[in-house]
């Protein structure tokens, strides 16, 4: 979840808005994009010639926030509904996202990196896939895999990061076919998009696939999904600050649906031994909604 890479700042910029990213890091750079040497087959290999198109590849790791995590799920799940009002409450308002079937419905961003010793804006990029981990009781951190167009030198200044409340991972988040897991003390959300640039400046879109692990022990409630063959999973997530709020109720969801739990699950040797990973797998039925108290644009 931490990539081998240096800390800098970096900004966000969609639909002609600017967000900083919190806790930021980075291995974004330009490489040879890829020539289809086999239309028919798929097959495609890197173009080393200098003169001809590069691409921007890599990623970048931020905690999700209250002035983040919208512009993010947007770039990552493709497609946004119009927020609505929450009933019942007094300027609240939920925007629903979803994981977008072809290419064109992922919206193109630029990322702006302050290294300090040099500026770069990433252009015309678009989400390769990206993952959502959690540890209990740390903070939420988003990894986003990134392609698209070249990088160039940047006068723009980035935005200053506010110091703003962020989303926690805490026990009874998991929720699995409306049962709560306990004692997940970790878990990690995996979506690859399919989407690869080649040198023409055209994409090509693959399967998707959606991967969510979690960690526990072996306890009944776990058990009973091994006699099950599909699954929905449920995240729910919280604002905390330095002080957290027993009352704060979750304002961040994620669902997944059509989730197979995989067979191979090896099973602890005592009750006292941790189990394996519990791994799902899907193909890409996937939304999240966010609760704010203003409407998000």
């Amino acid at each position: 979840m931490r990539p081998i890479g240096s800390e800098c700042a970096v900004s966000l910029e969609v639909d002609g808005q600017s967000v900083a990213l919190p806790f930021t890091e980075e291995t974004l750079r330009v490489q040879p994009a890829l020539e289809v040497r086999e239309p028919l087959l798929g097959l495609a290999v890197p173009r080393f010639d200098l003169t001809r198109r590069r691409v921007t590849a890599g990623c970048v790791v931020a905690r999700t926030g209250r002035a983040s995590i919208a512009a993010l799920l947007h770039v990552c799940l493709g497609c946004r509904e119009e927020p609505v009002h929450v009933p019942e409450t007094r300027g609240m308002y939920s925007s629903g996202f979803s994981l977008a079937e072809a290419i064109d419905g992922f919206p193109k961003f630029d990322l702006v990196a302050d290294r300090g010793v040099e500026r770069l804006r990433y252009r015309d990029l678009r989400a390769r896939g990206f993952e959502l981990r959690g540890l209990v009781s740390e903070p939420l951190y988003l990894r986003v895999d990134v392609s698209g167009g070249e990088a160039a030198a940047s006068f723009d200044t980035v935005p200053e990061l506010a110091e703003e409340e962020h989303f926690y991972f805490e026990q009874g988040a998991v929720v699995v076919d409306g049962v709560a897991m306990r004692g997940v003390y970790e878990f990690a959300l995996s979506v690859d998009t399919g989407l690869q640039w080649y040198a023409s400046g055209r994409a090509r879109n693959g399967r998707k696939a959606v991967t969510f692990t979690l960690h526990a022990p072996l306890d009944d409630s776990i058990a009973s999904l091994l006699e099950q063959t599909s699954h929905t999973v449920d995240l729910g997530f919280r604002l905390v600050n330095t002080f957290p709020e027993p009352n704060h109720a979750p304002t961040f969801f994620v669902r997944c649906e059509d989730m197979v739990l995989r067979k191979e699950q090896k099973e602890p040797d005592s009750p006292d031994e941790l189990s394996s990973p519990y791994t799902f797998s899907g193909r890409g039925a996937m939304s999240a909604k966010v609760v704010r108290e203003e409407v998000m644009s």
